[in-house]
């Protein structure tokens, strides 16, 4: 700044250099406020768009849950649990450590039937195995039954390239003794552990949630089909008990089997399991 012992010449020159440096001033001051707009704006827009995309994901994902909510009630592990608690301990390690047990759960499209007494599936007791289609299937001694789900489960946890879903039919339990509802849960079971529901499965639960209708034992056999397909994993369905299902209404079941065992499916492994002949 200009002083009072200054020439007219060097307080002239001193003005412009102060006018050059507050230009200069103000040319950065502009420059650091349209950085910060843009940087705010920037900020905000990431903001609002992720704020918009976890708002879609939340709504996805409750939409997902409401059409497994629709899909089934049932909770089949409910008398899986209780099976564990009652069974001794090594209880049907015998046929894991079996040929038929690896043969089941190697080939493709396996069924296997198991035969034997009510309170126990002893190693002298009837087994049946054969390979047909890509289909696993089982149905068994409750006790039985409890440990090859549970085999299976510890196998699977090292493999996401495979899962399991199952069934108990009791006749104590009127909601177990009816093939859609069998359908509907393994259907929902397959589902929950993916990170999205397959189409089918999807168009399925809205068509049918809209209409106020329930699908038919038909509609539930192709979506199955096609969930399967969506999933593309090694299948295990797992049933117990099937003789416990009313006379009445067997062969209806066994129908189904006999789809579900005639899926396109090709790597799908079915056991069944009964405690008489039926």
């Amino acid at each position: 700044m200009p002083d009072s012992t200054d020439s007219a010449w060097k307080t002239g020159k001193k003005v412009i250099l102060s006018f050059r440096q507050e230009e200069k001033v103000r040319l950065v001051a502009e420059k650091l406020r349209s950085y910060v707009i843009f940087l705010t704006h920037h900020a905000v827009t990431n903001v609002l768009s992720q704020s918009k995309a976890l708002e879609g994901a939340t709504a996805q994902s409750t939409e997902q849950f409401r059409m497994l909510q629709w899909l089934s009630n049932e909770d089949p592990s409910v008398s899986h649990n209780r099976a564990i608690q009652k069974k001794q301990e090594g209880t049907g390690s015998w046929y894991l450590e079996s040929t038929a047990f690896s043969q089941w759960r190697n080939s493709p499209k396996s069924l296997a039937w198991l035969h034997g007494i009510r309170s126990w599936l002893r190693q002298d007791d009837t087994v049946v195995c054969f390979a047909h289609e890509a289909c696993l299937i089982v149905l068994m001694n409750s006790f039985l039954s409890s440990t090859i789900i549970e085999s299976l489960q510890e196998v699977l946890q090292a493999n996401i390239s495979s899962t399991v879903a199952y069934w108990y039919f009791d006749f104590n339990n009127s909601s177990s003794l009816d093939v859609c509802n069998m359908l509907r849960s393994l259907i929902k079971q397959l589902c929950v552990g993916e990170t999205s529901i397959p189409p089918a499965v999807q168009d399925m639960c809205s068509r049918y949630r809209a209409s106020g209708h329930q699908p038919t034992i038909k509609v539930l056999l192709a979506t199955l089909h096609s969930a399967m397909d969506g999933i593309r994993k090694k299948t295990f369905l797992v049933l117990d008990a099937l003789d416990e299902y009313p006379e009445m209404g067997r062969q209806e079941l066994l129908d189904a089997i006999k789809m579900l065992r005639d899926s396109e499916h090709d790597d799908i492994h079915i056991l069944v399991t009964i405690y008489k002949a039926l």
